[in-house]
């Protein structure tokens, strides 16, 4: 295991948020440690596997966590989940920025729904990067995708050219080991209008029980303003966010030096280290009374 500082601050104060994490949706509660930074309150995790341990649980992390290891598993998966809305949503998020020639690129694509949708609805070329082999398998054979099989760091180290106009980081940027770096990589695989497109959940405002925010994958938790200051490391702007989503942070960011107007930093809003630690433990105070409440109510139905 490997100690980690702050992506922002770099070694300052630190204090432990939470320890319990998981990795399968609802599955059992592992250990996972989880600090945050007590001057700009990023959450990130530490300490953490090493980067080879953490490359080789990424490549079975998909099937993990949505339970398939299977292509009969995923198709039986997916008949459950309502993908296509997942891609309409995204592609009216993005619509002013797609177009028949506009290459799309998609990191962590899974099974390939996102980027079947924005091909047949807005004509455009695409690409997925997924590192799971039952994923992208089932995105080339059911619906004809071109997908790398690999990690998004393998996919960089693959020779490459400035081609996408717009890239997709849906939950997937709070799994980059370093995030900056990744950007700055991303921006020579971009051209010049090109755009980033990144969600990941918010820490300031989750519904979930807290040992199941914190799945053992993510290694950042972001607030709007961290994530904001994490991409402007990375040499990005936010130029397109969508306050209306809860429970998420969604945002649309051009290189430095576009010309499209950034959202000023003074619109994002201001939550200390102190509020987010105070909002843990209410909601994890919270959680024991829903636990307790399920218990009672259980055993009443038995008895």
């Amino acid at each position: 295991m490997q100690n980690v500082s702050c992506l922002l601050c770099g070694e300052g104060p630190i204090r432990v948020v939470a320890s319990r994490g998981i990795v399968a949706k609802n599955g059992p509660v592992i250990p996972v440690s989880n600090v945050i930074c007590l001057r700009c309150g990023l959450v990130f995790q530490s300490p953490r596997p090493e980067p080879e341990e953490l490359e080789a649980m990424s490549r079975s992390y998909t099937e993990e966590r949505h339970g398939f290891t299977s292509p009969k598993e995923l198709q039986k998966y997916l008949s459950g989940v309502s993908w296509k809305n997942k891609g309409q949503a995204l592609g009216a998020f993005l619509a002013e920025f797609l177009a028949p020639a506009t290459r799309v690129l998609d990191l962590g694509c899974g099974p390939g729904v996102v980027i079947k949708y924005l091909r047949e609805n807005f004509s455009c070329p695409v690409l997925g990067v997924e590192p799971s082999k039952v994923a992208a398998d089932f995105a080339r054979s059911e619906y004809g995708l071109p997908v790398y099989g690999g990690t998004l760091d393998d996919f960089l180290r693959s020779d490459g050219v400035a081609e996408f106009g717009v890239i997709i980081l849906h939950h997937v940027f709070e799994h980059l080991p370093d995030p900056v770096a990744s950007l700055r990589a991303l921006r020579r695989r971009m051209t010049k209008d090109g755009v980033l497109y990144v969600e990941v959940p918010d820490v300031s405002s989750f519904s979930k029980p807290v040992d199941h925010f914190f799945d053992a994958m993510h290694l950042w938790s972001f607030t709007p303003a961290t994530l904001r200051a994490t991409l402007s490391r990375g040499g990005f702007k936010i130029i397109r966010w969508n306050r209306a989503k809860r429970y998420r942070i969604q945002v649309v960011a051009a290189a430095d030096g576009d010309s499209r107007n950034e959202i000023p930093e003074e619109e994002y809003p201001t939550i200390s280290a102190d509020e987010i630690i105070r909002s843990l433990r209410t909601k994890r105070l919270r959680d024991k009374t829903l636990g307790v409440a399920r218990t009672l109510v259980h055993f009443r139905s038995r008895h």
